[in-house]
This record gives C-alpha cells, structure tokens and sequence, in this order.
C-alpha cells in the first residue's frame, strides 16, 4: 500500500465527497483535481496497481469511510475478488523503517536481479521480470518500465501527485521507434492476460461476482451513491472485450440491476464520440495527461447530471 493513502484511510486527511475505487487506469485515468474543479465536491483515487476494485472498494467498508459517492471500476482483467485476507494484507501499518523501504526497492530494483533484494511477498515483481526477459528472448522487444535502464527509448514521463493519488503521465516528445515496435505486442499481451484473469466457467470467478453484490451492497447501505463505471480503453481492447466478455458485463448489469446501482459504460459509441480520441501509453489501458484531464471532466458532468 502506498504510504500516502494511509492519511486517507485513517481518516486523518478528508472526508472525500467521491472517491473512485480502482486499479492503475484510475489511477492513471482519473484526475481528481479536475472532478473537484467542476463538481465542486473533493475526490480521491483509492486505486493502485494490480488489485481489484473490490479489494479498494473493501477498504471504504473496513476503514468506515463515508464519501458521498463512491465510483467503481470494473474490468475483466481485475474481475476476481481475492478474499478479505489479501485486502487486509494491503494495510499492513509500515511500522519499520525496513519495511517501508522494501516496496521501494523492489519497484527501483525490477530490472537489476529482483530477486537478491525482493522479500517472499514481493515474488510477483521476480515473476514479472522472467515474463519480460522470455517475451524478449520470443520477441525481441521488452516491455518498459518506469525505473529501467532503457528509460532513453521512452518517449514519456511520469509524475505523481500525492494528495489525490494520480499519476500523471506527459509525452514529452514522438514515440520512439522501439515503443511503436512494441505497441502491437503489447496489446496482444493484454488480451492474453485477460483471457488468464477472467476466467468465466470458474468457481472463482461465482465467488467473485457474490463478493462484487455483497460489498457493493454494503456501500449502499451505507447511504453512499455507488457507481459501477467501465474505462474507455484503446478501440481494439474494448471490441476484444466486447467479444470475448459480454457475459461478465451482462453479470455487473444484473448486479446493478438488482441493487439498483448505476452503470455507466463510457466504451460506448456515444460516450467515445463525446469524449473525443483519447490518446494511450504503452498498453493501451492508461491514459497521458491530457486524455485523462478530458476523461476526468467528462466524469465529473456524468456525476453532476445524473444525480
């Protein structure tokens, strides 16, 4: 957990009017200074990478947060809720200095044998570098990372502001020819891996739609106004989805048809036309800055008009 969401969850810093619960393409996508500037209400990404919108919309409960609005993503490649042991496991008071240092090191360190310096829990980051050097061996291309020694073939630029939790990504000059090499397979990679996260026919995959009704219904109860909302991601990503995933949508539908929810699908026609082309980085799921700005105003008048 990042040591600057503590505050929030502790409720040493808020309340938050809305807060959008998610992973990296809020995180990326979603600028809360621009929802603030137009709905004249705070707002908050409660959003990390790699773990699901139930997992942050799970801390709100546990943590008694009471925002007025409470946005949700959902995505097939987070659709599987992993038990409240792994929610929990992300709040873990950073009471040594040891510890806090740790998940430093091993996003700095990814590159530079991971293993010699990761602890147990931090595997996946070792996991994820084997990915990138066998994709490299398959493809010759390796996927870029914030903190790599190939940072010179990266034609953006990435920043973060604390106080909302939003990375801001600038593309500071055209892309290189090593990234457009990589763009295609990078795309790929993502449907594949979304095929992996979203195993429709599972038991897990049950058990993760009957957490996804319980927690969502407990954030009602709770008298905050919940919004279920799926990203405008790159065109060829959202049509792979729309063959390959209807039925987990049609499921979140059903779900927010039964609790009453709203349900928002900015992948639309209508909604992309409004939106204008958005411009991606690397993967075709995150955002550059001023495609978020645009995508956050746009969410901030849904809000406004819809209540």
């Amino acid at each position: 957990m990042y040591r600057w969401l503590w505050p929030v969850l502790a409720g040493e810093d808020g309340p938050y009017d809305i807060i959008f619960a998610g992973n990296s393409h809020f995180m990326d996508g979603v600028d809360p200074r621009q929802i603030a500037a137009i709905a004249g209400q705070s707002a908050f990404n409660l959003a990390s990478y790699n773990v699901t919108s139930l997992d942050m919309a799970e801390l709100i409960l546990d943590f008694g947060l009471r925002p007025s609005v409470v946005v949700v993503e959902v995505c097939p490649s987070y659709c599987l809720y992993r038990g409240p042991a792994v929610t929990r496991s992300l709040v873990q008071p950073p009471v040594a200095r040891r510890q806090r240092l740790e998940p430093v090191l091993a996003d700095h360190l990814e590159w530079l044998f991971p293993f010699l310096f990761a602890p147990p829990r931090f595997r996946p980051v070792v996991q994820r570098c084997w990915q990138s050097l066998k994709e490299y061996r398959r493809t010759r291309l390796i996927s870029l990372k914030r903190y790599t020694p190939f940072r010179p073939l990266v034609s953006v630029e990435w920043s973060l502001e604390k106080r909302t939790n939003h990375r801001i990504v600038r593309r500071r000059r055209p892309k290189t020819h090593w990234e457009q090499a990589a763009e295609n397979v990078n795309l790929q990679r993502v449907k594949a891996d979304m095929a992996k996260a979203c195993p429709l026919t599972t038991a897990a995959y049950q058990h993760s739609l009957n957490a996804a009704r319980c927690i969502l219904a407990q954030l009602q109860q709770r008298g905050i106004r919940v919004v279920l909302c799926r990203m405008p991601l790159d065109p060829d990503i959202s049509a792979y989805e729309d063959a390959h995933f209807s039925a987990y949508y049609r499921d979140i539908q059903q779900i927010a048809q039964k609790l009453q929810l709203e349900f928002v699908d900015l992948s639309t026609s209508q909604h992309r036309e409004a939106l204008g082309p958005l411009a991606y980085y690397n993967d075709g799921q995150h955002l550059l800055q001023r495609s978020a700005e645009r995508f956050s105003r746009y969410v901030a008048q849904y809000l406004i008009q819809s209540q």
